[in-house]
């Protein structure tokens, strides 16, 4: 089941504050942006308040148009610097989106926009166009996370949907390392609602009840949870059909066939998102590659280091 190739897509939440007398704020002016209105926090909604007073709605409805104005010329500018990109979702991910996130919380000056990458692969210079998006972000804004923006990466076996074997693996792996891959995330990432463990929560009992037993009975306790995993049940058997975990595996058999990888942080630059790419696409590789069925009598999970050397692994596999 070793792969040298796959196909990947990045969801970047993110904030910003344009930088006056930048491309982007000429862009900004000239569709009738509104300098006076002020981004605010909001609930986690993100939506507007019907019943609210007539004053505060208007508010809302202006910040809304200034979001939108905002997506609108990040998608213009990315373009002009040979990234294709739009405002709302790409149909078929051939180019980047630039879209709006209600559940990431501005604060003062600083607007949310969430951006979707095209599919990208490892055979591809996909480094250099993750640098250029944020070269053209960090030129013509401040840019900024917080607590509530995170990076979510799609991973699919290049051309090819995932095979029942492949799953099979990933499930094992992601048991595995579980434990391992939370102490490597920052501690706001460890407990948030938006990516639960897959192992360690109350919506997946059997996985971790299984996971208690490996201390007595050995890996094979977790292993034969995923014994009949397929493509049409893997969902209901790693996030009981609830898409805010870890890793979530809603899309496997249907939409863009991915993985999604939900855990990492918000970032800010080129080289914190090539690290979260590398680290997931990296282990996902490594974990496709691994007999799992070979450790089934270890009565212990993954280490840390354990889990570096299988990211190395796999990146090495990747070419990269």
């Amino acid at each position: 089941m070793t792969v040298s190739v796959l196909s990947f897509g990045v969801e970047v939440e993110i904030l910003v504050r344009p930088k006056a007398g930048s491309p982007l704020y000429t862009l900004l002016e000239s569709n009738e942006w509104d300098s006076s209105v002020q981004s605010v926090t909001h609930d986690e909604s993100g939506k507007l308040d019907s019943d609210a007073d007539g004053g505060a709605c208007a508010q809302r409805w202006k910040q809304a148009d200034n979001r939108l104005i905002l997506r609108q010329a990040i998608a213009e500018l990315l373009t002009a610097n040979r990234v294709p990109a739009e405002e709302g979702c790409s149909p078929g991910y051939d180019e980047w989106s630039v879209v709006d996130d209600g559940s990431v919380q501005e604060t003062p000056g600083f607007w949310r926009i969430e951006l979707v990458s095209r599919v990208l692969s490892t055979a591809d210079g996909w480094r250099h166009e993750v640098a250029t998006v944020f070269q053209v972000l960090s030129a013509n804004a401040d840019l900024a996370t917080n607590e509530s923006c995170a990076t979510h990466i799609h991973v699919s076996p290049g051309l090819y949907t995932f095979e029942d074997d492949q799953l099979r693996a990933i499930c094992q792996g992601i048991a595995f390392f579980d434990t391992a891959i939370t102490a490597l995330l920052p501690a706001h990432r460890r407990t948030t609602k938006w990516a639960r463990s897959n192992m360690e929560n109350d919506v997946n009992p059997h996985l971790r009840q299984a996971a208690k037993l490996v201390p007595r009975d050995g890996l094979a306790a977790m292993w034969s949870e995923f014994d009949q995993v397929s493509r049409g049940n893997v969902f209901a058997v790693m996030n009981s059909e609830e898409r805010r975990m870890a890793w979530n595996f809603a899309n496997v058999d249907s939409g863009s066939g991915t993985v999604e990888f939900r855990s990492p942080p918000g970032v800010t630059d080129e080289r914190d998102l090539s690290s979260w790419v590398t680290f997931t696409l990296g282990l996902v590789a490594a974990i496709m590659g691994t007999k799992w069925q070979d450790l089934k009598t270890r009565k212990r999970t993954g280490r840390v280091w354990e889990l570096v050397l299988a990211v190395e692994k796999g990146a090495a596999l990747l070419g990269r």
